[in-house]
């Protein structure tokens, strides 16, 4: 349940090279996830927040949230 699942995303944060493989880095994404953001703003949130990112139906708050 990642907030970053793909090259674009990432690219909004970070200058990346073209050939960039993402699957290297997921096991340290879903880290900060479960170690730092969920503590930070609980369980449900995190949930609300990849509910609506999956769907393409962020809220302008929610998104606000997944641009941090």
């Amino acid at each position: 349940m990642a907030l970053i699942k793909n090259i674009a995303d990432l690219k909004e944060h970070f200058p990346i090279s073209a050939d960039f493989n993402l699957n290297g880095i997921d096991p340290y994404i879903a880290r900060v996830e479960s170690e730092i953001i969920i503590p930070n703003i609980g369980q449900d949130q995190y949930d609300d927040l990849n509910t609506a990112y999956n769907s393409g139906t962020p809220t302008a708050n929610q998104q606000k949230l997944i641009d941090k």
